[in-house]
Order: C-alpha cells, then structure tokens, then sequence
C-alpha cells in the first residue's frame, strides 16, 4: 500500500492534498545571529513527495549522464565543423562543458 500512496499519484498525474502543504522554516547558521540573510531555510513537506522528489531528480540526472557518455562530439570554429568526432568510448568523458545546463546538477562543471 506504502509503495502505490508514492508511486501512483506521478504516474496519472494525481497530487495528494498533502503534498500541497510545504512549511518553511529558518534555522540559524550561526549562534546567536538572527540576521534573516544569514540564515538556512529548510523545507518540511510530506514524506512520500519528498522520497519522490529525490527519485524523480536521480532518474533524470542518470538519463542526462547516461547521454553525456553516449553523445558525440564535434569541434566548430569559424571555419566550420571539424571532423572526427570524439566521445561514446571508455572510459567516458567526465564533466559537463560550459553552458550545459545540467552541469550544476552534477557538481561537475
């Protein structure tokens, strides 16, 4: 029951009235400073959305890394697009190139 309360509301698109509840909450970084600016913001939410964020968020950072490794590589400069390619070999590539929007996700940039 445990697994279908998590898994199914994702799948049809169903979001549980308790998931809707997120409470914020500021804790201090340092003792003693109640400065706003200084201070950590965590969320409280639901325990299954939260189990559900972070499987949505490792499905699609696999997917992403999974095409990294795959994907081909060209070079261009002003004159053209040079040949060969580079890339889907062993080992793979490690990193993320400049403007790669995923790159801040996987802390390799």
């Amino acid at each position: 029951m445990d697994c279908l309360l998590r898994t199914v509301p994702p799948e049809v698109g169903f979001v549980p009235p308790t998931w809707l509840s997120v409470t914020d909450v500021a804790i201090l970084k340092k003792l003693g400073v109640l400065e706003i600016d200084v201070m950590r913001l965590i969320h409280l939410m639901d325990a299954d959305f939260q189990s559900n964020k972070k499987l949505v968020g490792k499905k699609a950072l696999a997917n992403a890394e999974m095409c990294d490794q795959k994907a081909r590589h060209r070079i261009k400069t002003g004159f053209g697009i040079f040949e060969p390619v580079y890339g889907d070999e062993e080992p793979p590539i490690q990193g993320s190139g400049q403007g790669y929007g995923i790159a801040p996700t996987t802390g390799a940039h």
